[in-house]
Protein backbone atom coordinates (compact mmCIF):
# COMPACT_ATOMS: atom_id res chain seq x y z
CA UNK A 1 0.00 0.00 0.00
CA UNK A 2 1.19 3.48 -0.82
CA UNK A 3 0.00 6.63 0.95
CA UNK A 4 0.88 9.80 -0.88
CA UNK A 5 -0.22 13.34 -1.77
CA UNK A 6 -0.89 14.39 1.82
CA UNK A 7 -2.36 17.85 1.62
CA UNK A 8 -4.38 20.27 3.72
CA UNK A 9 -6.95 22.71 2.37
CA UNK A 10 -10.16 24.50 3.26
CA UNK A 11 -13.72 23.69 2.17
CA UNK A 12 -16.03 26.47 3.30
CA UNK A 13 -15.88 26.62 7.09
CA UNK A 14 -13.99 23.32 7.38
CA UNK A 15 -10.31 22.46 7.12
CA UNK A 16 -9.60 19.14 5.42
CA UNK A 17 -6.56 16.89 5.58
CA UNK A 18 -6.41 14.34 2.76
CA UNK A 19 -4.16 11.46 1.70
CA UNK A 20 -4.35 9.28 -1.45
CA UNK A 21 -4.38 5.50 -0.93
CA UNK A 22 -3.10 3.03 -3.54
CA UNK A 23 -3.38 -0.71 -2.85
CA UNK A 24 -0.49 -2.67 -4.35
CA UNK A 25 -1.05 -6.37 -3.60
CA UNK A 26 -4.82 -6.72 -3.60
CA UNK A 27 -7.45 -5.84 -6.17
CA UNK A 28 -8.94 -2.79 -4.52
CA UNK A 29 -9.51 0.58 -6.18
CA UNK A 30 -7.53 3.64 -5.16
CA UNK A 31 -9.22 5.79 -2.54
CA UNK A 32 -8.41 8.51 -0.05
CA UNK A 33 -8.42 9.09 3.68
CA UNK A 34 -9.97 12.36 4.81
CA UNK A 35 -10.08 14.13 8.15
CA UNK A 36 -11.95 17.40 8.67
CA UNK A 37 -12.33 19.85 11.56
CA UNK A 38 -14.39 23.07 11.71
CA UNK A 39 -12.36 26.25 11.38
CA UNK A 40 -14.12 27.82 14.38
CA UNK A 41 -12.22 25.49 16.73
CA UNK A 42 -9.11 27.59 16.14
CA UNK A 43 -6.94 24.47 15.81
CA UNK A 44 -5.18 23.11 12.75
CA UNK A 45 -4.76 19.49 11.76
CA UNK A 46 -1.12 18.41 11.51
CA UNK A 47 -0.30 16.83 8.10
CA UNK A 48 1.75 14.26 9.95
CA UNK A 49 2.79 11.08 8.12
CA UNK A 50 2.59 9.16 11.42
CA UNK A 51 -1.17 9.71 11.46
CA UNK A 52 -1.68 8.13 8.06
CA UNK A 53 0.69 5.26 8.85
CA UNK A 54 -1.41 4.39 11.89
CA UNK A 55 -4.65 4.99 10.00
CA UNK A 56 -3.92 2.45 7.28
CA UNK A 57 -1.88 -0.07 9.25
CA UNK A 58 -4.54 -2.61 10.27
CA UNK A 59 -6.36 -2.66 6.88
CA UNK A 60 -3.05 -3.08 5.03
CA UNK A 61 -1.96 -5.89 7.37
CA UNK A 62 -5.31 -7.67 7.03
CA UNK A 63 -5.30 -7.37 3.22
CA UNK A 64 -1.85 -8.96 2.94
CA UNK A 65 -0.08 -5.88 1.61
CA UNK A 66 3.67 -6.49 1.42
CA UNK A 67 4.53 -2.97 2.44
CA UNK A 68 3.00 0.22 3.78
CA UNK A 69 4.81 3.23 2.40
CA UNK A 70 4.00 6.76 3.51
CA UNK A 71 5.39 9.71 1.58
CA UNK A 72 6.56 11.65 4.62
CA UNK A 73 8.92 11.60 7.59
CA UNK A 74 8.03 9.16 10.38
CA UNK A 75 8.73 8.98 14.11
CA UNK A 76 11.56 6.45 14.74
CA UNK A 77 9.95 5.28 17.99
CA UNK A 78 6.71 4.51 16.20
CA UNK A 79 8.51 2.53 13.49
CA UNK A 80 10.36 0.55 16.15
CA UNK A 81 7.27 -0.31 18.20
CA UNK A 82 4.53 -0.97 15.64
CA UNK A 83 5.78 -4.47 14.69
CA UNK A 84 5.23 -5.47 18.32
CA UNK A 85 1.65 -4.19 18.18
CA UNK A 86 1.02 -6.18 15.00
CA UNK A 87 2.50 -9.32 16.56
CA UNK A 88 0.16 -8.96 19.53
CA UNK A 89 -2.83 -8.53 17.23
CA UNK A 90 -1.92 -11.60 15.17
CA UNK A 91 -1.64 -13.62 18.37
CA UNK A 92 -5.03 -12.41 19.58
CA UNK A 93 -6.95 -12.44 16.29
CA UNK A 94 -5.32 -14.80 13.77
CA UNK A 95 -8.57 -14.90 11.82
CA UNK A 96 -8.08 -11.24 10.89
CA UNK A 97 -4.54 -11.63 9.56
CA UNK A 98 -3.84 -14.42 7.11
CA UNK A 99 -0.31 -13.29 6.20
CA UNK A 100 2.44 -14.61 8.50
CA UNK A 101 4.55 -11.50 7.83
CA UNK A 102 4.10 -7.89 8.83
CA UNK A 103 4.06 -5.34 6.01
CA UNK A 104 7.29 -3.40 5.63
CA UNK A 105 6.87 0.09 7.04
CA UNK A 106 8.52 2.73 4.88
CA UNK A 107 8.74 6.51 4.96
CA UNK A 108 10.97 9.41 3.94
CA UNK A 109 13.42 9.50 6.81
CA UNK A 110 12.95 10.40 10.47
CA UNK A 111 10.57 13.08 11.66
CA UNK A 112 11.85 15.82 13.96
CA UNK A 113 10.21 16.11 17.36
CA UNK A 114 7.23 18.45 17.68
CA UNK A 115 6.99 20.93 20.52
CA UNK A 116 3.38 21.95 21.24
CA UNK A 117 2.93 25.49 22.55
CA UNK A 118 1.68 24.30 25.93
CA UNK A 119 1.71 21.19 28.10
CA UNK A 120 -1.94 20.59 27.20
CA UNK A 121 -4.08 17.45 27.03
CA UNK A 122 -7.26 16.49 25.24
CA UNK A 123 -9.54 13.52 25.79
CA UNK A 124 -11.48 11.39 23.37
CA UNK A 125 -15.20 11.61 24.12
CA UNK A 126 -17.90 9.34 22.67
CA UNK A 127 -20.64 9.97 25.23
CA UNK A 128 -20.27 6.46 26.61
CA UNK A 129 -19.80 5.42 30.22
CA UNK A 130 -16.02 5.10 29.99
CA UNK A 131 -15.27 8.43 28.28
CA UNK A 132 -17.80 10.27 30.47
CA UNK A 133 -16.19 8.85 33.59
CA UNK A 134 -12.77 9.95 32.34
CA UNK A 135 -13.95 13.57 32.01
CA UNK A 136 -15.52 13.62 35.46
CA UNK A 137 -12.73 11.76 37.24
CA UNK A 138 -9.92 13.73 35.60
CA UNK A 139 -11.38 17.10 36.52
CA UNK A 140 -11.91 15.89 40.09
CA UNK A 141 -8.34 14.58 40.37
CA UNK A 142 -6.48 17.59 38.98
CA UNK A 143 -7.21 20.98 40.50
CA UNK A 144 -7.06 23.94 38.11
CA UNK A 145 -5.01 25.68 36.88
CA UNK A 146 -2.62 22.77 36.30
CA UNK A 147 -1.44 22.46 32.67
CA UNK A 148 -2.74 18.89 32.52
CA UNK A 149 -6.27 20.05 33.28
CA UNK A 150 -8.52 19.18 30.36
CA UNK A 151 -9.80 22.04 28.23
CA UNK A 152 -10.72 20.12 25.07
CA UNK A 153 -12.50 16.88 24.17
CA UNK A 154 -12.53 15.34 20.72
CA UNK A 155 -15.44 13.40 19.25
CA UNK A 156 -15.29 11.58 15.92
CA UNK A 157 -17.99 11.25 13.30
CA UNK A 158 -17.02 8.23 11.24
CA UNK A 159 -16.11 5.74 13.96
CA UNK A 160 -19.13 4.61 16.01
CA UNK A 161 -21.45 7.10 14.30
CA UNK A 162 -21.52 7.00 10.50
CA UNK A 163 -18.49 4.76 10.15
CA UNK A 164 -19.89 2.09 7.85
CA UNK A 165 -19.78 2.43 4.07
CA UNK A 166 -23.08 3.91 2.90
CA UNK A 167 -23.85 5.50 6.26
CA UNK A 168 -23.63 9.25 6.80
CA UNK A 169 -24.47 9.78 10.45
CA UNK A 170 -24.35 13.58 10.23
CA UNK A 171 -27.74 14.12 11.86
CA UNK A 172 -27.02 11.59 14.60
CA UNK A 173 -23.61 13.13 15.29
CA UNK A 174 -25.05 16.67 15.38
CA UNK A 175 -27.73 15.54 17.84
CA UNK A 176 -25.09 13.84 20.00
CA UNK A 177 -22.99 17.02 20.10
CA UNK A 178 -26.04 19.10 21.02
CA UNK A 179 -27.01 16.77 23.88
CA UNK A 180 -23.43 16.76 25.20
CA UNK A 181 -22.98 20.54 25.17
CA UNK A 182 -24.56 21.29 28.59
CA UNK A 183 -22.27 18.74 30.26
CA UNK A 184 -19.19 20.05 28.46
CA UNK A 185 -20.09 23.67 29.26
CA UNK A 186 -20.44 22.78 32.93
CA UNK A 187 -16.88 21.40 32.93
CA UNK A 188 -15.35 24.23 30.87
CA UNK A 189 -14.58 21.93 27.92
CA UNK A 190 -14.47 22.83 24.22
CA UNK A 191 -15.75 20.15 21.85
CA UNK A 192 -13.63 19.36 18.79
CA UNK A 193 -15.97 17.58 16.32
CA UNK A 194 -13.72 15.76 13.86
CA UNK A 195 -15.10 13.87 10.84
CA UNK A 196 -13.37 11.13 8.84
CA UNK A 197 -13.97 8.35 6.33
CA UNK A 198 -11.07 6.31 7.73
CA UNK A 199 -13.20 3.31 8.75
CA UNK A 200 -14.19 2.84 5.10
CA UNK A 201 -10.77 1.26 4.43
CA UNK A 202 -12.13 -1.88 6.12
CA UNK A 203 -15.49 -1.45 7.81
CA UNK A 204 -16.17 -5.04 8.88
CA UNK A 205 -17.82 -4.74 12.32
CA UNK A 206 -15.73 -7.39 14.09
CA UNK A 207 -12.49 -6.27 12.52
CA UNK A 208 -13.09 -2.67 13.57
CA UNK A 209 -13.40 -3.56 17.25
CA UNK A 210 -10.75 -6.28 17.34
CA UNK A 211 -7.94 -4.75 15.37
CA UNK A 212 -8.66 -1.36 13.78
CA UNK A 213 -10.13 1.06 16.31
CA UNK A 214 -7.05 1.44 18.52
CA UNK A 215 -4.80 2.43 15.61
CA UNK A 216 -7.54 4.73 14.28
CA UNK A 217 -7.71 6.61 17.58
CA UNK A 218 -3.91 6.81 17.73
CA UNK A 219 -3.95 8.27 14.22
CA UNK A 220 -6.37 11.01 15.25
CA UNK A 221 -4.16 11.82 18.24
CA UNK A 222 -1.21 12.43 15.91
CA UNK A 223 -3.28 14.96 13.93
CA UNK A 224 -3.48 17.12 17.07
CA UNK A 225 0.24 17.05 17.85
CA UNK A 226 0.82 20.74 17.10
CA UNK A 227 -1.46 21.77 19.95
CA UNK A 228 -1.36 19.02 22.60
CA UNK A 229 1.29 17.06 24.45
CA UNK A 230 -0.89 14.00 25.09
CA UNK A 231 -4.28 12.44 24.45
CA UNK A 232 -6.39 10.69 27.08
CA UNK A 233 -8.42 7.65 26.08
CA UNK A 234 -10.82 5.80 28.36
CA UNK A 235 -10.00 2.17 29.02
CA UNK A 236 -12.61 -0.57 28.57
CA UNK A 237 -14.66 -0.92 31.74
CA UNK A 238 -14.06 -4.61 32.19
CA UNK A 239 -13.03 -5.61 35.74
CA UNK A 240 -9.35 -6.48 36.01
CA UNK A 241 -8.38 -10.12 35.67
CA UNK A 242 -5.18 -12.16 35.34
CA UNK A 243 -4.56 -11.03 31.72
CA UNK A 244 -5.58 -7.46 32.76
CA UNK A 245 -8.50 -7.31 30.29
CA UNK A 246 -9.71 -9.35 27.33
CA UNK A 247 -8.01 -8.76 23.96
CA UNK A 248 -9.50 -5.83 22.08
CA UNK A 249 -8.47 -3.04 19.73
CA UNK A 250 -8.25 -0.48 22.54
CA UNK A 251 -6.42 -2.76 24.97
CA UNK A 252 -3.94 -0.72 27.09
CA UNK A 253 -1.07 -2.95 25.95
CA UNK A 254 -1.56 -1.93 22.33
CA UNK A 255 -1.61 1.78 23.18
CA UNK A 256 1.96 1.59 24.49
CA UNK A 257 3.21 0.33 21.12
CA UNK A 258 1.15 2.81 19.06
CA UNK A 259 2.58 6.00 20.58
CA UNK A 260 4.97 8.38 18.90
CA UNK A 261 7.74 9.94 20.97
CA UNK A 262 5.98 13.31 21.29
CA UNK A 263 2.26 12.43 21.20
CA UNK A 264 1.37 9.55 23.52
CA UNK A 265 -2.13 8.24 24.11
CA UNK A 266 -2.57 7.60 27.84
CA UNK A 267 -5.26 5.32 29.29
CA UNK A 268 -5.89 6.17 32.95
CA UNK A 269 -8.34 4.65 35.45
CA UNK A 270 -7.75 1.07 34.31
CA UNK A 271 -8.47 -0.10 37.85
CA UNK A 272 -11.98 1.43 37.89
CA UNK A 273 -14.62 -0.96 36.56
CA UNK A 274 -17.63 -0.04 34.43
CA UNK A 275 -19.97 -0.50 37.40
CA UNK A 276 -17.82 1.78 39.56
CA UNK A 277 -17.71 4.37 36.78
CA UNK A 278 -21.49 4.40 36.63
CA UNK A 279 -21.46 5.15 40.34
CA UNK A 280 -19.66 8.44 39.67
CA UNK A 281 -21.82 9.35 36.66
CA UNK A 282 -24.98 8.75 38.72
CA UNK A 283 -24.15 11.89 40.75
CA UNK A 284 -24.23 14.20 37.70
CA UNK A 285 -27.62 14.75 36.00
CA UNK A 286 -26.00 16.47 33.02
CA UNK A 287 -23.75 13.46 32.48
CA UNK A 288 -26.74 11.12 32.62
CA UNK A 289 -28.63 13.26 30.13
CA UNK A 290 -25.69 13.15 27.68
CA UNK A 291 -25.01 9.42 28.06
CA UNK A 292 -24.83 7.54 24.74
CA UNK A 293 -23.90 3.89 25.07
CA UNK A 294 -25.86 2.40 22.17
CA UNK A 295 -24.64 1.40 18.69
CA UNK A 296 -28.23 1.03 17.41
CA UNK A 297 -29.55 4.48 18.24
CA UNK A 298 -30.43 7.41 16.01
CA UNK A 299 -30.67 11.17 16.51
CA UNK A 300 -34.12 10.81 18.10
CA UNK A 301 -33.11 8.09 20.54
CA UNK A 302 -29.54 8.17 21.85
CA UNK A 303 -30.05 4.74 23.48
CA UNK A 304 -32.45 2.12 22.12
CA UNK A 305 -32.89 0.59 25.58
CA UNK A 306 -33.13 -3.00 24.30
CA UNK A 307 -29.69 -4.03 23.03
CA UNK A 308 -27.33 -5.89 25.35
CA UNK A 309 -25.20 -2.84 26.08
CA UNK A 310 -28.24 -0.69 26.89
CA UNK A 311 -29.72 -3.36 29.15
CA UNK A 312 -26.43 -3.86 30.98
CA UNK A 313 -26.05 -0.12 31.54
CA UNK A 314 -29.64 0.21 32.79
CA UNK A 315 -29.01 -2.55 35.33
CA UNK A 316 -25.92 -0.74 36.60
CA UNK A 317 -27.81 2.53 36.99
CA UNK A 318 -30.65 0.81 38.84
CA UNK A 319 -28.13 -0.64 41.27
CA UNK A 320 -26.82 2.90 41.86
CA UNK A 321 -30.33 4.17 42.63
CA UNK A 322 -31.08 5.78 39.24
CA UNK A 323 -34.26 5.07 37.27
CA UNK A 324 -32.83 4.60 33.76
CA UNK A 325 -36.12 4.81 31.82
CA UNK A 326 -35.74 8.52 31.01
CA UNK A 327 -32.35 7.92 29.40
CA UNK A 328 -33.22 4.71 27.53
CA UNK A 329 -36.30 5.44 25.41
CA UNK A 330 -38.64 4.88 28.38
CA UNK A 331 -37.89 1.14 28.31
CA UNK A 332 -38.73 -0.64 31.56
CA UNK A 333 -35.92 -2.83 32.86
CA UNK A 334 -37.31 -6.15 34.07
CA UNK A 335 -36.42 -9.85 34.00
CA UNK A 336 -38.16 -10.29 30.64
CA UNK A 337 -35.94 -7.65 29.03
CA UNK A 338 -32.79 -9.34 30.33
CA UNK A 339 -34.08 -12.71 29.06
CA UNK A 340 -34.40 -11.18 25.59
CA UNK A 341 -30.74 -10.10 25.42
CA UNK A 342 -27.66 -12.26 25.02
CA UNK A 343 -24.10 -11.44 26.02
CA UNK A 344 -21.64 -11.09 23.16
CA UNK A 345 -18.22 -11.35 24.78
CA UNK A 346 -16.29 -12.39 27.86
CA UNK A 347 -15.86 -8.69 28.65
CA UNK A 348 -19.62 -8.17 28.81
CA UNK A 349 -19.98 -11.32 30.90
CA UNK A 350 -17.35 -10.05 33.38
CA UNK A 351 -19.20 -6.73 33.75
CA UNK A 352 -22.49 -8.53 34.38
CA UNK A 353 -20.88 -10.90 36.88
CA UNK A 354 -19.58 -7.92 38.84
CA UNK A 355 -23.13 -6.57 39.15
CA UNK A 356 -24.49 -10.00 40.05
CA UNK A 357 -22.82 -9.71 43.44
CA UNK A 358 -24.86 -6.54 44.08
CA UNK A 359 -28.22 -8.17 43.29
CA UNK A 360 -28.95 -9.33 46.83
CA UNK A 361 -32.25 -9.53 48.70
CA UNK A 362 -35.84 -10.43 47.76
CA UNK A 363 -36.47 -7.24 45.78
CA UNK A 364 -33.65 -8.05 43.37
CA UNK A 365 -34.41 -11.78 43.02
CA UNK A 366 -36.22 -11.61 39.61
CA UNK A 367 -33.40 -9.61 38.05
CA UNK A 368 -30.77 -11.82 39.66
CA UNK A 369 -32.36 -14.96 38.27
CA UNK A 370 -32.58 -13.39 34.81
CA UNK A 371 -28.89 -12.43 34.94
CA UNK A 372 -27.96 -15.98 35.96
CA UNK A 373 -29.90 -17.31 32.97
CA UNK A 374 -28.15 -14.79 30.72
CA UNK A 375 -24.72 -15.90 31.96
CA UNK A 376 -25.67 -19.55 31.51
CA UNK A 377 -26.69 -18.87 27.90
CA UNK A 378 -23.32 -17.25 27.27
CA UNK A 379 -21.43 -20.23 28.68
CA UNK A 380 -23.45 -22.61 26.49
CA UNK A 381 -22.71 -20.45 23.45
CA UNK A 382 -18.98 -20.45 24.25
CA UNK A 383 -18.93 -24.24 24.53
CA UNK A 384 -20.71 -24.49 21.16
CA UNK A 385 -18.39 -21.96 19.50
CA UNK A 386 -15.29 -23.72 20.81
CA UNK A 387 -16.51 -27.12 19.58
CA UNK A 388 -17.14 -28.55 23.05
CA UNK A 389 -20.71 -29.58 22.22
CA UNK A 390 -22.04 -31.95 19.53
CA UNK A 391 -23.44 -29.01 17.58
CA UNK A 392 -20.17 -27.16 17.93
CA UNK A 393 -18.13 -30.12 16.68
CA UNK A 394 -20.44 -30.50 13.67
CA UNK A 395 -20.03 -26.79 12.97
CA UNK A 396 -16.24 -27.13 13.13
CA UNK A 397 -16.27 -30.11 10.75
CA UNK A 398 -18.50 -28.22 8.32
CA UNK A 399 -16.18 -25.21 8.31
CA UNK A 400 -13.14 -27.44 7.71
CA UNK A 401 -14.94 -29.15 4.83
CA UNK A 402 -15.88 -25.82 3.27
CA UNK A 403 -12.27 -24.64 3.62
CA UNK A 404 -11.09 -27.77 1.79
CA UNK A 405 -9.20 -29.18 4.78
Amino acid sequence: MRLHQIDRFREGDTQVLRCSVDWEDCARPSSEIRFSLPVYTGLTLDPCADAFLLAALAPAFAAGEQRLRVEGALCPQLLQNLPTALAILRQWFPQDFASPHNPRLEGNGARAARHPPADASFAFYSGGVDSTHLLLAHSATLAAPQPQQLRHVLSVQGFDIGGRVGQDGSATFAAFCQRAQPLLDSRGLQLLPLSTNLRHLDDRPGFWGHSFVGFALAAVAQLMGQHFARALLATPGEPLSAPIQAPFGTHPTLAVYSNSADMPVLMPYLEVSRFQRLGLIAHYPLALAALRVCFFSDEGRPNCGRCEKCVRTQLGLRLHGIDPAAYFSDVVLDAGLIDQTDLGSDSSAAMVEEMLAQLQGPAWRPLRQAVLRQLARWQRHKRWREGRTLGGRLRSLKRRWLDGD
